[in-house]
Parts: structure tokens; sequence; C-alpha cells
């Protein structure tokens, strides 16, 4: 029924000192209430992610699929040129992804750092011993968070969108892909105003349909002053995309925080979690927080149970609760007589 239809009840027929906090606590600690009300939980800011200086300090991989039977698409997205690698690939084992990691690698450069999320893939051994034989920071989002990795997430979509388009079409699914990602890197990003092949390579690449078309006449440079020229114009645009960035993340970040409200929860909270399956319960729970590692993150264990695990979320997939006062707690017709002279607030009936 909720606080107010409660207090509603209890004072037309009963009275006491602190009736009205009792409510509350009883109602806002109802086990039932908290799993199945989807009752809008307070959030705290969202965080940003940290603005790489150049390509290849930061990229972020995840999976799109299956698209089609046995088709996917491994995602690799520079987060400072927003240059996008993508590789089909017909499954999503761990040995797999690791040799397209390789693959990039040896492409491209080895990335400063990456991001993905708790998938098998990611989380394996291999993958792993990738990483730190190269020297490569890895780090995951916290499960059932896609915003942490947002901008992959983005890209995942309108891939879906184009796959599906083309392959209707009958154009096959490694085409339809490459055809994706031409285009894509080839026309100009919101965040920093330019193509991320010309962020990423200091050129524009042609586009598949550009053989039909005239060719774009360049200046001829000799060899030292084209170099010249490429390294003082690289400096400047890269100077000139962190800016950009930095511009855009503050607009997203004002726009995500707009209805917030600055509510984070604290060691000893009790909490319950968001649960995304439609079957069960909205919230799982209780929990308490046990560490807050950073503002966003916090670790949880069920409430009252020293021997359950240890789980990490994300602080905005949980809703507050409280502990129930214990002169408001009871089991039931066989409580004991110690329960049943506990201290707290004697109901009298309400004279009419």
């Amino acid at each position: 029924m909720g606080i107010d239809k409660t207090y509603f009840i209890l004072k037309e027929r009963f009275f006491w000192d602190g009736m009205y906090s009792d409510t509350v606590n009883y109602v806002t600690s109802c086990i039932s209430c908290c799993q199945y009300k989807r009752k809008p939980h307070q959030k705290q800011a969202y965080g940003q992610t940290p603005i790489p200086t150049k390509p290849g300090d930061f990229i972020s991989i995840d999976i799109v699929g299956p698209v089609r039977p046995n088709n996917y698409v491994l995602t690799v997205l520079d987060h400072f040129s927003k240059h996008a690698e993508l590789f089909p690939i017909s499954n999503i084992q761990a040995p797999t992804i690791a040799r397209k990691i390789i693959q990039y690698i040896a492409t491209f450069g080895r990335p400063g750092m990456i991001l993905s999320d708790l998938g098998t893939q990611f989380t394996a051994n291999i993958f792993k011993q990738i990483t730190n034989m190269t020297g490569i920071a890895l780090h995951h989002t916290i499960s059932r968070n896609p915003k942490a990795n947002g901008q992959s997430d983005r890209i995942n979509t309108s891939l879906k969108t184009t796959i599906l388009s083309l392959t209707d079409q009958k154009v096959d699914f490694d085409l339809a892909v490459a055809v994706h990602k031409s285009f894509y890197n080839g026309t100009k990003h919101r965040s920093h105003g330019f193509t991320p092949d010309i962020v990423h390579f200091g050129r524009n690449l042609s586009l598949i349909f550009d053989t039909i078309t005239a060719p774009i006449e360049t200046p001829l440079l000799t060899e030292e002053g084209y170099t010249n020229t490429l390294l003082s114009s690289l400096q400047a645009l890269q100077q000139q995309i962190r800016t950009n960035l930095e511009k855009q993340q503050d607009k997203q970040q004002a726009r995500l925080n707009s209805n917030l409200t600055q509510r984070a929860p604290k060691v000893g909270d009790v909490v319950y979690t968001l649960n995304g399956n439609q079957f069960r319960p909205k919230f799982d729970g209780p929990f308490e927080v046990i560490k807050k590692p950073n503002k966003h993150t916090c670790i949880i264990r069920e409430l009252d149970n020293p021997q359950a695990p240890e789980v990490k979320v994300n602080s905005h997939k949980l809703k507050l609760s409280c502990r129930r006062f214990d002169y408001l707690t009871t089991n039931g017709p066989n409580q004991s007589e110690a329960q049943t002279a506990r201290r707290g607030p004697v109901p009298r009936p309400r004279l009419l």
C-alpha cells in the first residue's frame, strides 16, 4: 500500500509516539515491497570516463550478435579518434576473440587500455594472458550497466540495422560489415566534429562508391614537406579534438544528471539490486553495502550473512532500504517471550 496509505489506516485506529517514523521504517524495510514495487530509486550522479590524449590510448571491445545464425561481429572502438574496427566471426569463444585482438594489435599497435564487459570471452585466462604479456591495462564494466560502455553500445545498434537491411538484400554478411565500417569511419563524428579516419590515420580513406566518382586531387608535396605538414597538422588536430571531446562530455554529463539526485549508498546501508528478468521480482535482496572502492561502485553481500559471497555492482543499480527497528520485528504467533516483552511504543486504540 505504501507509506501514506498504511499510515492513514493506522492513525484512524491507533496512536503512539513516533507512529509515523515507525510506519516509514516498517514499509521501507518490507522485503516484498522492496522486491516487487518499482518505486524510483535515488541515484547518484554519473561518472565520467577518462578522455584519452591520442589514438591508441583507450579502446573498448564488445560483441554484436548473433545478427544472423552463427554470425557475430567483434567491435573495437578507439575512444579518441572514434575509429571502429569490425571483425566478422562465426563464434564467440575466447580463443577466437584473442586471435582477433592480436590481429588488431599487429595492425594498429598496442593500446594502452581495453574496456570490456564481463563476458566469459573477456575474463578467460587466455585473454588475461595476452593483456599481461603486452602490458595492456584491462578493465571491465559492472554487470548490467551498459552505460559504462555506451559508445560501443551505440555502434552495435547501428551495426545491427545495417547488417539486417543489407543481408535482406542478399548481400554477404562479411561484405555488409565492411560497408558499415567504411561509412562509419568515413563520416563526421558528432563528438569531435571530424571523421574517425582523418583523426586515426591523418587522412580520409576512399569510400566504397568513390571508385565510380572523380578522384579527389591532392596537392603534390615533397617527402619532407609532407611529413612536416602532416605532423604539425595532426598535433593541432589532436588538441582541437580533445577540447571538443571535453565539451561533448560535459554536455552529456549535464543531460544525464539533470533528473538525478546526489544520493550515494554508504557502507552499512541496506540495498536491493535491480533485476532485469521480467519473470522475477524487480529487485533482488536485501543486501548490505560492505565496501565502497569508489563513489560509483559498491561491494555488497547478503544481509546478515557473513558467509555469503561478495558482489561488485554499480551504485546506479541499487535501491536504498533500511533495517527494521527491533521492536517492529516479530516472528508471528510463536515469538518468544523476550520478543513479546521488547521495548518500544505500545499501540493504543484511538477513541472515536
